[in-house]
C-alpha cells in the first residue's frame, strides 16, 4: 500500500496530527484539510486514493462534500471513510446506503484508522 495518496478532512486539529502521523508511518502519503471547502478542492485537484471525510466541519459538511463530489468529480471507486462523533445508528445507516465505505465513531485508535485503510485499499 506503499505510495498511496490518502486526504484526511478534519477540522480537530489534533485528531488531524493524529491520523497524518500513523498513516504517514504505515507508508502512505497523506494530504490533510481542515475544513468542508478545502477537502472537495483537494479531493477534485489531488484525486487521492481513499478520502477519511468528517461529518461536522466548517464551512461545508462532510455529507456537503460527499454529494458535491458525486454530481462533480468523483472519482469511482475511491473509498470514503466517514469520522462521526455522533453514535447514532441511523446516521450510520444513512451513510452507508449513500456508498460510503465505513463509518468510524469518534473516540477511536489511530491505528484502528490505518487498518481500515489498509484493507480498504487492498480492494482498489
Amino acid at each position: 500500500m506503499e505510495g498511496k495518496k490518502i486526504l484526511v478532512a478534519e477540522d480537530e486539529p489534533n485528531i488531524l496530527r493524529s491520523l497524518r502521523l500513523v498513516l504517514e508511518e504505515a507508508g502512505y502519503h497523506v494530504l490533510t484539510a481542515k475544513d468542508g471547502e478545502e477537502a472537495f478542492s483537494k479531493t477534485r485537484d489531488e484525486k487521492p486514493d481513499l478520502l477519511i471525510l468528517d461529518i461536522k466541519m466548517n464551512k461545508m459538511n462532510g455529507y456537503e462534500v460527499y454529494e458535491r463530489l458525486q454530481s462533480d468529480v468523483f472519482p469511482r471507486g475511491m473509498p470514503i471513510v466517514v469520522v462521526t462523533s455522533l453514535g447514532d445508528e441511523d446516521e450510520k445507516l444513512e451513510a452507508l446506503k449513500s456508498r460510503i465505505a465505513t463509518v468510524i465513531t469518534k473516540p477511536f485508535s489511530p491505528y484502528s484508522v490505518v487498518d481500515k485503510v489498509t484493507e480498504l485499499l487492498r480492494t482498489i
